[in-house]
């Protein structure tokens, strides 16, 4: 698929409710499990060095929980980057101890690198009042990578920090 092709899929989902773009990511990450044979091996591999007494069952069972969703995730860069502003703050809530958001001086923040990144970091740059920075791998396509740019610089007043590999 063409980025541009990519870009115009994407922005024609932004456009679908939450439910049915969650039930279509669920399809998606299903449909990866089953055909991904080596993505697949590679989540039981893991699981497995990690929770040595878990059943098959569960393992498989957890596995194709993560390639759901890892597909929902993915979708959600539709509406989080393409979907009007007011439809991304109905959408977001931050929860927890906010006040350590707001509080003067610096705050660092970590979060996975993949699944709800992209939606946390969106509802922290939109609704705390603050300058912040996020760290950014550059991508291998330079439309991908301005498209991913323009996505996660979206709301607030962020910067993106290049990462550098070692």
């Amino acid at each position: 698929m063409t980025t541009a092709a990519l870009m115009f899929f994407m922005r024609q989902l932004a456009r679908l409710p939450l439910p049915v773009l969650r039930a279509l990511g669920a399809g998606v990450g299903r449909l990866l499990y089953a055909l991904a044979r080596k993505r697949r091996h590679i989540a039981h591999v893991n699981l497995r060095l990690c929770y040595p007494d878990w059943s098959e069952a569960r393992l498989q069972d957890v596995a194709r929980r993560s390639f759901v969703l890892f597909s929902q995730a993915l979708l959600d860069r539709a509406w989080l980057w393409h979907a009007p502003p007011a439809v991304v703050r109905r959408r977001l809530r931050i929860t927890g101890a906010t006040e350590d958001l707001t509080r003067p001086g610096a705050v660092v923040m970590f979060a996975p690198h993949f699944y709800g990144m992209d939606a946390g970091g969106s509802a922290v740059m939109d609704q705390i009042e603050r300058p912040a920075c996020t760290i950014y791998s550059t991508q291998s396509s330079a439309a991908v990578d301005a498209w991913m740019r323009a996505g996660r610089l979206r709301f607030g007043r962020p910067r993106c920090c290049r990462a550098r590999t070692v």
